[in-house]
């Protein structure tokens, strides 16, 4: 009688770690929700190493959480890419060479973090391209008339008016 009285405290002792530890995890989770690439690196490794330190968690628990935590990583060097190449495509549009090729160079960071998160195939068509664009766009300022566009002397017309 005593032993199973002492098994059953055990058990139930067991339940609530279990319970705590998924509610930690949960709370990595959403924490993990709208934040920059390297927060979001440490929270997926303080819900991987919650996950290690209760073994007892169920498999399903385990492997949902495993997920979540990748797609928001990935979802979080995504929008930093994302954001690094608008910033990027500013910079060359006014002429800033070299803040734009350093943004480029972070975007292609965040990019390359993001396919190896599992980031689908649109977003790195629309990468490829957004870093095509900011690389065609600026640098060439024009200091005088060109072949293609001349200055336009137009003669004065003597029998106007407004002359």
């Amino acid at each position: 009688m005593m032993l199973s009285n002492e098994a059953a405290k055990r058990q139930e002792l067991e339940k609530k770690q279990i319970q705590a530890a998924m509610a930690e995890c949960q709370g990595h989770l959403n924490a993990m929700r709208g934040v920059q690439p390297a927060e979001a690196e440490k929270l997926k490794q303080r819900v991987v190493d919650t996950i290690k330190r209760y073994p007892k968690l169920p498999m399903d628990f385990k492997q949902m959480a495993n997920a979540k935590a990748r797609s928001y990583e990935c979802f979080a060097n995504m929008r930093a890419a994302d954001y690094a190449l608008h910033e990027a495509m500013r910079m060359a549009q006014s002429h800033q060479m070299k803040e734009s090729s350093k943004l480029i160079g972070e975007a292609r960071g965040f990019f390359r973090k993001a396919m190896s998160l599992g980031a689908d195939k649109e977003f790195q068509a629309a990468a490829e391209r957004k870093i095509e664009n900011v690389l065609m766009t600026g640098g060439i300022l024009p200091k005088g008339p060109t072949v293609a566009k001349p200055v336009f002397h137009t003669p004065k017309n003597p029998h106007c008016a407004k002359a």
